[in-house]
Formats: C-alpha cells, structure tokens, sequence
C-alpha cells in the first residue's frame, strides 16, 4: 500500500520525489546534506533524454530514493500508468 502525507520522515524505508522532465530538484524536504549530495549526484549523471519516468537509486543499504517524473501537461491515463509502473517498483 502506498501512503501519501505532508510529513516529510526521512527515516522511511521508501522516499519519493515528483520532479519535472528538467530534472530539477530542490532541497525542500529537508534531506541531510550527504543525502543531497547522492541525489544531485544521481541525477546529473541521468541524461535529460532519458525515456525513464520513474528513477530510483539507493540512499543506503535500507533506503531506496525513487523520482517521478512528469511533464508539465499531464493526461489522466498518464498519471495512472506512472502509477501503477511505481507500484511495480516498490513491490
């Protein structure tokens, strides 16, 4: 099952981001400074090219990061297949 909340707990064994096609992401949800430096890291070696739309690497040996990304203009059916694809993945 797959909660969503407005507390951001660091400590949880799954962490998800959305961010744009640009790949752009902000320190907002208050990660360690050694956890943004992984995430920024990561995502600069992933291409803007990359046909992927669910990224994820792990934070450490009991933390995986995954990153949805989305478009600006989004379908309906598309929001739904992101979905279910990133059920697939923390399966």
């Amino acid at each position: 099952m797959i909660n969503f909340t407005n507390k951001f707990d660091v400590k949880s064994n799954n962490i998800a981001f959305f961010i744009s096609n640009k790949l752009e992401f902000k320190n907002n949800a208050k990660l360690s400074s050694s956890n943004y430096i992984k995430v920024s890291s990561f995502l600069k070696k992933v291409s803007n090219a990359n046909e992927k739309k669910i990224l994820s690497f792990d934070l450490s040996e009991n933390q995986k990061c995954f990153f949805i990304v989305v478009k600006k203009k989004i379908f309906t059916h598309e929001i739904n297949i992101l979905g279910a694809n990133f059920k697939l993945k923390i399966n």
